[in-house]
């Protein structure tokens, strides 16, 4: 898997850094363990999402979901900083001694995961207003509305409890108490995954999937 095999490249050298570095040079010694626990973080989320949270989404959707597509759609804004860090750090000599261009491949991820939400809103809002169109034939108004309440934050962060995304996402967020915030997270979440879904096997399984958001 691309992802976990960079992130863990990544983690090899950082460690390996770390043990060559003199004790003098507290900060860089410093700087380096908190890049070590946060990719064995990163490292062990991803290890999770592939072994139990992909098996049991494709039990629960009856669908086939893209392994690298999945942990991309759960990195969050909060872990770019990190890989850009590295970046600065490793990538100004000559001859680094990381792959320079595998770690701004991970700084992308956040960006590639929100724009898979884009499309995931996109596809589940065009495939709920399939279904409700085709069964009520409702009026401008009420269609607009029926969508909304769809697709809104609130129900889509019931469906991500249900999915479990939101407890393996891949993150470095301090703890917030606000409803509407987790909610906007969770409803991002659920929407990158209709991302990959779409991305992997068109609107006719977005469309099919909707249809229980409806029942």
């Amino acid at each position: 898997m691309y992802i976990l095999r960079h992130v863990e490249a990544a983690l090899h050298v950082v460690r390996r850094t770390r043990a060559t570095t003199t004790p003098e040079r507290s900060k860089t010694i410093e700087k380096l363990a908190r890049w070590e626990k946060q990719l064995t973080y990163v490292q062990g989320a991803i290890h999770k999402i592939e072994s139990k949270l992909r098996d049991a989404l494709q039990k629960k959707l009856d669908t086939a979901l893209d392994a690298e597509m999945l942990v991309t759609a759960l990195f969050q804004p909060s872990t770019k900083n990190l890989f850009m860090e590295m970046e600065a750090h490793f990538c100004r000599s000559e001859r680094p001694p990381i792959d320079c261009e595998a770690l701004s491949g991970l700084s992308m991820l956040p960006d590639l995961a929100r724009a898979m939400a884009l499309v995931g809103d996109a596809a589940l809002s065009l495939a709920i207003l399939h279904h409700l169109w085709k069964e009520q034939r409702l009026e401008v108004g009420r269609l607009t509305v029926g969508r909304a309440n769809l697709v809104s934050n609130e129900h889509l962060a019931h469906i991500c409890d249900d999915w479990k995304l939101y407890e393996n996402r891949i993150h470095f967020d301090p703890p917030t108490d606000s409803k509407s915030e987790i909610d906007h997270i969770k409803g991002t979440l659920v929407e990158a995954v209709y991302g990959a879904i779409y991305i992997s096997h068109g609107l006719p399984e977005v469309q099919r999937l909707a249809a229980r958001l409806i029942e």
